[in-house]
């Protein structure tokens, strides 16, 4: 069973805050879930919510001269998972945190069930 607050720290030193809702097989992590702890609530039915605290963002910690980027906070759902003992869960990521799943859903396809993108960024056309 996974806590229902806790922190993770990653090897630079960050500490990731989450709190869960549900106690259900199916693992789902949401990306900024602070914004939407009560919205998904009535969701919580045979699933465990994992809200993450990103780096930057709600009650995380970033300690000077850590680095704040898309790379970092891909690698940090991966330590977080590693961390709670999860071997695949699904990820919910809105806007921005949308793009951050799909570098998630890129780099580690094994531990990821299904992404969920709502509002998501569009691919840069640019490179």
């Amino acid at each position: 069973m996974i806590e229902r607050e806790g922190r993770v720290v990653t090897d630079d030193g960050v500490e990731l805050y989450y709190t869960s809702l549900g106690d259900g097989p199916q693992i789902v992590c949401v990306l900024a879930g602070f914004y939407f702890e009560k919205d998904f609530a009535a969701l919580a039915a045979g699933r465990t919510f994992v809200y993450l605290h990103q780096r930057g963002r709600g009650l995380s910690r970033v300690p000077e001269g850590a680095v704040v980027d898309i790379r970092h906070e891909a690698a940090d759902i991966e330590t977080v998972r590693t961390a709670l003992g999860i071997e695949r869960w699904s990820l919910i990521g809105w806007s921005y945190m949308g793009t951050v799943t799909s570098l998630y859903a890129i780099e580690h396809p094994s531990a990821l069930v299904r992404p969920v993108h709502l509002c998501s960024l569009g691919p840069d056309q640019s490179t």
